[in-house]
């Protein structure tokens, strides 16, 4: 005998209402995405086989050649939503503490946008305008993700925080570092949940460089950094909190990237 259903026949029908007007409202975009597709040289098959998250995941390739995009899109959302979701559909989305977007700007990707008019090229670091706002035209679309080649002995890391697991990040910060000598050759740091929009900390990046991992100016100057920060507040954390988060975890990664670096690891 079926069990009763504790919800009254009108909230099952507004629940049948809301999951056909979903279903409708869903059918409305793909055929408005397809048509900007078709002007563009796209066809929906295409738009299909794009690269989803759980492919880079799953790719030994990618976890060869660029171990950071590896790291965060493990951390995006739960598996069932990586074996739909797309990379660049990730970064069009421009949410502010994406971790693809994060990865991102740390690893100075170059995008592909393309329309009717023809193709452009716009770097990650002027792609975002503002919460969930890109310097996309009402007729583009980003049909490509370029990321550059990384150095030899490159060490990465991706920290970040969340209510639970799968939740969108309270912050998340993206390291790439470089060692020679003892010390830091190279410093890539990207930041999200910090502000409306991800960011590079090029001006921290750029004090870090010249010291030892161990030295305390880089803790020093990680702190400083972060206290400068203006992140909003939310129901998820205080602007003081995200700013602590800020410090904790990018002294975190770093310090995770430069021994990456020292052993030479790609796991």
């Amino acid at each position: 005998m079926p069990r009763p259903s504790r919800f009254s026949p009108e909230v099952r029908t507004r629940a049948v209402r809301m999951v056909v007007e979903h279903e409708a409202a869903h059918d409305s975009q793909w055929a408005a995405i397809t048509s900007i597709a078709e002007k563009i040289g796209c066809t929906a098959e295409t738009l299909r086989k794009w690269v989803r998250q759980a492919e880079v995941e799953d790719s030994e390739l990618v976890a060869k050649v660029c171990p950071l995009l590896s790291e965060a899109v493990r951390l995006v959302a739960h598996r069932v939503i990586r074996n739909r979701g797309t990379v660049g559909g990730s970064l069009a989305h421009a949410d502010p503490t994406a971790e693809l977007a994060t990865a991102a700007l740390a690893l100075d990707a170059d995008l592909r946008l393309a329309s009717p008019r023809g193709p452009r090229d716009v770097p990650v670091h002027t792609f975002f305008d503002s919460p969930f706002v890109t310097v996309l035209e009402p007729d583009e679309m980003l049909v490509e993700v370029r990321l550059p080649p990384r150095p030899s002995g490159e060490g990465w890391a991706f920290e970040e925080v969340a209510v639970r697991e799968g939740d969108f990040a309270i912050v998340a910060v993206a390291a790439l570092a470089t060692l020679g000598g003892g010390v830091f050759r190279s410093v890539r740091i990207a930041w999200s949940g910090i502000g409306a929009i991800p960011a590079s900390a090029s001006r921290l990046a750029e004090a870090l460089q010249g010291l030892e991992p161990g030295d305390p100016r880089v803790e020093a100057s990680i702190a400083d950094a972060a206290s400068r920060l203006e992140p909003p507040g939310d129901v998820r954390g205080s602007p003081d909190y995200r700013r602590h988060l800020a410090r904790v975890l990018t002294l975190r990664a770093v310090q995770m990237a430069a021994a990456r670096s020292a052993g030479g690891a790609r796991s």
